[in-house]
């Protein structure tokens, strides 16, 4: 799959470099509002819970862009990462350096 969305030539699947966003290539879920990443922290604290409140809750998004989805979880102050903490991985070379700073999730 990295190989297809990053050949050089020919039937490449972006058009602009990848960007996600109203300006890019795509848009995801997290882009449109912040209600998805409400959604998902409140999702997050019920898994949680079930597993009986851990201290070392950790949270790993993959493929985590700009950090919309990091800002919008911590934004609605999900209970789990209180102790937890929230881990983003980019492999993107355009994002991936830029992600603590910018949300203050990358741990």
């Amino acid at each position: 799959m990295g190989r297809g969305l990053s050949v050089r030539r020919g039937g490449r699947f972006y058009a602009s470099g990848g960007a996600a966003g109203r300006r890019g290539d795509f848009l995801t879920s997290p882009e449109v509002g912040p209600l998805f990443g409400a959604v998902v922290a409140r999702w997050l604290d019920n898994r949680w819970e079930a597993m009986g409140r851990p201290t070392d809750f950790t949270v790993v998004e993959a493929a985590a862009g700009v950090g919309t989805l990091a800002r919008s979880i911590r934004d609605a102050q999900p209970a789990c990462l209180a102790t937890g903490q929230y881990v983003m991985v980019e492999r993107s070379a355009a994002y991936g350096p830029n992600n603590r700073s910018t949300t203050g999730c990358g741990q």
